[in-house]
This record gives structure tokens, C-alpha cells and sequence, in this order.
């Protein structure tokens, strides 16, 4: 599938340009890749939602693509947007994000509580 990132200048308020985008164009100079779902709450035409839902799925196919370096991002759970057979790559970061997130959560909730002495 075919993406187009639109370049908008703010001070005029105007589309100065475009580039058209593949996935395997794009993950090959990327350092996190931030996956997340396609919105169905977002969509007012459902058959539009179930042209693109699964527009950009990521796969072990396209991470061959992919430094060896970057990192997957997901905020979980996933719809179908990330193969199961990426969680084995070491790339994929999205179980530690989901983890460490926890933690973050506890130390704010121990703050707001007035158990922070113990951090």
C-alpha cells in the first residue's frame, strides 16, 4: 500500500508538498517504529475502514527491511496490526513498553497515595 505524507507550512497554512511513502520504504531508515491500529471509531463509511484496517500489517517480511537496531513500538493490545511471529524479533520492544508502563503507573499511583518514601 501507498502512502502520502503531506509537508504543511503553518506560517502560510498551505500543503507545500508531498512524498509518497511505502512501508518498506520507510522502516529501512527507521530507528522506533511506533505501530498502532486503524481507528474504527474514527471512520463515518465502514467499508472505507474495512478497505485500509489491514493496509499495514508488520511481518517478519517486512522487518527484513529493517535495522537491525530499531525497535517496534505497539500500545497494545493489537488488532491484527503486528504479526504474532514479530514478538520473537528482538526488535520488538512492545512487551518491555507494556511493562515498564506498569511500573510507572504503580510509582504515580504510590505518589499520589503518599507512598513515595519507599521508591
Amino acid at each position: 500500500m501507498l502512502s502520502v505524507l503531506f509537508l504543511y507550512n503553518r506560517s502560510r497554512s498551505s500543503v507545500i508538498g508531498f512524498i509518497k511513502l511505502t512501508i518498506i520504504s520507510v522502516v529501512g531508515i527507521t530507528d522506533v517504529l511506533y505501530v498502532t491500529r486503524v481507528q474504527k471509531e474514527r471512520f463515518t463509511d465502514l467499508a472505507e475502514y474495512d478497505r485500509v484496517k489491514h493496509a499495514y500489517i508488520i511481518n517478519n517480511a517486512v522487518l527484513r527491511h529493517a535495522k537491525q537496531q530499531m525497535r517496534v513500538m505497539h500500545p497494545l493490545p493489537r488488532v491484527g496490526e503486528i504479526d504474532p511471529e514479530v514478538d520473537f524479533d528482538h526488535r520488538a520492544a512492545y512487551f518491555r513498553q507494556m511493562r515498564y508502563g506498569l511500573y510507572v503507573r504503580m510509582a504515580l499511583l504510590a505518589m499520589i497515595l503518599g507512598k513515595s518514601s519507599s521508591l
